[in-house]
């Protein structure tokens, strides 16, 4: 969506998405009904991103390999990419400036809560230098319901 970055989320839900299969659990009785990811393992970073000075965008800016420049112009190369999810907007019909320029540029991309005009529930960031630092690996197991946390009682 945003390019060759590395993708962080504001919420771990949204990281968990990309964590392994993640499939709702089918209807009982449906010819899927032992494919699910309850009971699967997902693992996640928790990680110390440094953003800089974000770029906000509600654009799918997809083949990134940088951010824009503080002027607002995008790389050259991205109007001749035809090599597009189906879907998209090529890049040509964007309507954003693309040229060759030295100005400064942004350190990251902070995607909006609506991008093509479809609302998002939480924002999504990318980096594209050495900004970040995997802090924790958190390993866990998906369940249908809501599990206490060990040591301490339940409040339902």
């Amino acid at each position: 969506m945003y390019g060759s970055g590395v993708y962080f989320a504001q919420k771990a839900c949204k990281a968990d998405q990309y964590a392994g299969q993640y499939h709702w659990p089918p209807p009982p009785g449906s010819p899927q009904s032992g494919y699910s990811s309850i009971g699967e393992r997902a693992t996640v970073f928790l990680s110390r991103v440094t953003l800089g000075c974000p770029y906000k965008t509600d654009l799918s800016l997809e083949q990134l390999r940088r951010p824009l420049c503080i002027e607002g112009h995008f790389d050259l190369n991205l109007l001749w990419n035809e090599d597009l999810r189906p879907g998209s907007t090529p890049w040509r019909m964007k309507g954003v400036p693309c040229c060759i320029c030295s100005h400064p540029r942004f350190d990251s991309v902070m995607a909006g809560l609506n991008i093509d005009l479809r609302e998002r529930l939480y924002r999504e960031f990318v980096v594209y230098d050495k900004q970040c630092y995997p802090e924790f690996m958190v390993t866990y197991e998906r369940c249908l319901k809501p599990i206490a946390p060990r040591g301490r009682p339940s409040r339902r």
